[in-house]
């Protein structure tokens, strides 16, 4: 059974503190965008050409910006003025990676909550596919 996180307005102001911010990013940008965010082929090149790739079954270190724990950041959609593609949006690198390779997670039916996106290796860089989990915020501990 999978245990699931609150959703982001539900949260404790004691659930601050280093992250916390990020695990919300998944619930405050809305599916249909992550939808097209992940559909934008310029922006996944982008992606995959800041992603070093060390072979299969090993860790993928994220290249471009880190934030202060060392995950990636990394900013989806374009900066020009575009009809038929999202606006720039800065977020977490690995829920990219996750939407791209998943797509982007629903709630539990019967809570409503999201799942935080975590590493199943501990590493904060890392991007492979098989690495990135859905689970609870005691998962990612």
């Amino acid at each position: 059974m999978t245990v699931l996180a609150r959703p982001p307005q539900a949260r404790p102001a004691a659930a601050g503190g280093p992250g916390a911010g990020e695990r919300d990013q998944l619930g405050q940008i809305p599916r249909d965008l992550w939808e097209a965010l992940a559909a934008d082929e310029e922006a996944r090149g982008r992606y995959y050409r800041k992603v070093y790739w060390r072979g299969p079954g090993r860790c993928a270190y994220f290249l471009g910006a880190l934030s202060s724990g060392g995950h990636g950041r990394f900013r989806a959609g374009t900066r020009r003025a575009a009809a038929d593609r999202p606006g720039s949006l800065v977020v977490p690198a690995r829920i990219y990676g996750y939407v791209l390779s998943r797509g982007v997670p629903r709630p539990d039916p019967v809570t409503g909550a999201l799942p935080v996106i975590r590493h199943r290796c501990d590493e904060p860089s890392c991007q492979a596919a098989a690495h990135l989990a859905a689970g609870s915020p005691a998962a990612n501990s």
